[in-house]
């Protein structure tokens, strides 16, 4: 029996549903970016920089990581601004996007303290996780547990006293 609703519980009810249709956003454009956090960026790159500002591509990423999963030792180092001669060239500091450095920092780091999970992650972001192999059987393929016959009145005996239990 379905009860009707007094008008009240209808205005109410109006208001519960959603002004956008469905799929639809009720803020499509996002949150704007604060003028203070422009303001901070611009105080730390400067205006002519800040009008050239962009953030790497998937694409971009992926070419650094596939990058630097071929690099030797000296070349992180070089990469990360720690080469023995001194500091990273100025040209490769204004060029080269701090996830590039950080990243192998990160892998450097991991290498004197004998650890391989920068590396790891990276590899199986690249290329996916490694499958891995589990055999389910016994030596040279016996089943681990071979299967039992029942005989008919074991079945049946079986049979019985799971209809009882359950």
């Amino acid at each position: 029996m379905k009860m009707e609703l007094t008008p009240n519980e209808n205005k109410n009810k109006s208001n519960l549903c959603s002004p956008w249709k469905k799929g639809q956003s009720g803020n499509p454009q996002g949150r704007p970016p604060t003028k203070r956090i422009k303001e901070n960026i611009e105080y730390v790159i400067g205006k002519k920089k800040l009008k050239q500002f962009y953030n790497l591509s998937n694409s971009e990423v992926d070419f650094w990581e596939k990058a630097i999963l071929t690099m030797s030792v000296s070349e992180l180092k070089i990469l990360s601004g720690g080469k023995q001669k001194g500091e990273m060239d100025a040209k490769i500091a204004n060029e080269v996007p701090v996830y590039a450095v950080n990243l192998t920092r990160a892998i450097l780091m991991d290498m004197a303290s004998g650890k391989t999970n920068t590396i790891d992650r990276l590899r199986e972001r690249q290329f996916g996780k490694a499958i891995q192999k589990i055999e389910l059987t016994g030596k040279d393929g016996i089943d681990l547990m071979p299967a039992r016959v029942l005989s008919k009145a074991e079945a049946k005996e079986l049979l019985e006293s799971l209809n009882n239990e359950f």
